[in-house]
Parts: structure tokens; C-alpha cells; sequence
């Protein structure tokens, strides 16, 4: 344990007891070698103009106030050799505010010369209940209050429709294909549906934008899906049909479907 001696000096402990940023990250406790400079064929050591061995492979976490984390397990990988590093690998635990989209970049938000209304004319759910319940080995639910939160890295705020409540007595059992399959299908009131606001800056960069569609029921997110804005762009100012598949755990669950309008306003 010789080399520990050296996090007396370790550059980046010194950064975080000197400077603001970088002490609002956590970081477990460091007993593993330093990992460059590394030879690329033995477990050893290569000098380069004078530095000596350090930790410069590091997994420095960032966490909301009060949340959980634990460190499970923090070290290096010696085994891999043909780099003068060596990977670094950490097991972590930690609560995550759910759901949890990235939000805006300042830069992308700050110039608000345009505003783009994406505004949904219908908005329809299908959802395979059966599937979920399986999936996730929870009680039947008798009913289900479904609601749809949209989230995404150019909208300027945090968009939902109101709850629609769907009764289990209600499923629809044409549409099961598997002993599993029980589907709600729900449409959203037309008059409750959100506009939602997004930057436009640039129509090509839009058109590649994505806004993340995340079903919750009970405040409990059951599924994602990402709804695509390029044939919007393209079809500027009129009526544009979307379908897009909702996702849980790598599984199609169902289907948001409806038609939406993109309105730019100076």
C-alpha cells in the first residue's frame, strides 16, 4: 500500500478542497494504484517527462440534495493491459428522481427569438395491461389513472395532460393475441390536451429533436417513447399524424397515436 502515500499529493483532492465546482461531486474512497502511467504489456510503471504515477481515471458522481448513494464497489481493472491507463470501475447505488430527462442546455435556451407551438390536435393510448402486470409481478390494478408527461431537451417547461381514469371491466379482449395481452385504449380530451412550447432556432436542428413521451400511472412512470418532430418541420402549419411505440424495460407495452401542429410564432 505504498502508492496510497501519493494521494497526499493527488491533484484532484487539492482541486475540490480549493475550488467550489469541483467539490460538488462525490467520489468513493480511492484504494486501488494509480492507473497511468501504466506499461501497455506488465502490471509496471513508464516515466514521461518526469510525472509520476497518479489517478487520473476517475468516477466522480453528482447527486441531488438529501438523495441516497452508496458506493458498492470502486476499483481498477488491472487485467487490462495495451493502454498506459488503466479502466476504472465503480458500483453505485443511488436514488434517481423519477422521471429523469436531462434538462435544457443554457445555450440552446437562451435565445428565445423563436418559439415553436407544438400543439396536439388528438392524442390516443393504447396500453397492454396484462403485459405490465406480468412484467412487473404487480397485484391487478381495477383501475388505471393513465397520464402522459412530455419532457425533452428544447422545451422550455414541464408539459402533462390530466389523468384519464380506465376501468379493467373495460379491457379489450379482441385485440389479445397472448395469454397476457389485456389492452386499455384511452383518448385524451381534445380541449385538455397541453401546448407545448419549444426553442426554435434552427428548423434542421428541430427536425432532429425528439420530445420524450413518459406514461405514468399513480405517479409511477409505466413506460417512454420518443416522439419524433421531422415530418412536423416538414409539414409546417398543418395537421401531422404520429404513432410511436411505448417502451418498458426493452418491451413494446403499446402505442401513442393522434395528430399534432407546429405553429411558429416571432
Amino acid at each position: 500500500n505504498e502508492h496510497l502515500k501519493l494521494l497526499d499529493f493527488d491533484q484532484y483532492a487539492t482541486a475540490v478542497e480549493n475550488d467550489n465546482f469541483m467539490s460538488i461531486f462525490e467520489e468513493a474512497d480511492i484504494k486501488f494504484k494509480p492507473t497511468y502511467r501504466r506499461n501497455r504489456k506488465d502490471e509496471g510503471y513508464s516515466n514521461k517527462k518526469g510525472q509520476c504515477p497518479s489517478w487520473t481515471d476517475r468516477v466522480l458522481i453528482k447527486r441531488r440534495p438529501n438523495a441516497k448513494l452508496d458506493f458498492d464497489y470502486y476499483d481498477s481493472a488491472e487485467m487490462f493491459f495495451c493502454s498506459d491507463h488503466r479502466p476504472v470501475i465503480s458500483i453505485t447505488t443511488m436514488e434517481l428522481e423519477v422521471p429523469y430527462v436531462p434538462r435544457a442546455p443554457d445555450l440552446l435556451t437562451q435565445n428565445k427569438d423563436k418559439i415553436t407551438l407544438v400543439k396536439l390536435e388528438e392524442l390516443r393510448l393504447s396500453y397492454n395491461i396484462g403485459q405490465y402486470e406480468s412484467l412487473t409481478k404487480s397485484n391487478p390494478i381495477e383501475e388505471y389513472k393513465f397520464s402522459i408527461h412530455f419532457f425533452g431537451r428544447i422545451i422550455t417547461k414541464h408539459n402533462y395532460t390530466n389523468e384519464v381514469t380506465f376501468s379493467r371491466k373495460n379491457v379489450d379482449m379482441n385485440e389479445s393475441k397472448m395469454e397476457n395481452d389485456l389492452f386499455a385504449n384511452v383518448e385524451f380530451p381534445a380541449d385538455d390536451l397541453p401546448l407545448i412550447e419549444v426553442v426554435q432556432n434552427d428548423l434542421s436542428f428541430l427536425a432532429k429533436s425528439t420530445i420524450v413521451c413518459l406514461l405514468m400511472v399513480n405517479d409511477i412512470c409505466i413506460g417512454s417513447c420518443d416522439l419524433t418532430l421531422d415530418s412536423l418541420v416538414k409539414n409546417e402549419g398543418e395537421k401531422t399524424d404520429f404513432d410511436c411505440d411505448c417502451h418498458l424495460s426493452g418491451k413494446v407495452m403499446g402505442a401513442i397515436r393522434g395528430e399534432y401542429i407546429m405553429d411558429t410564432t416571432e
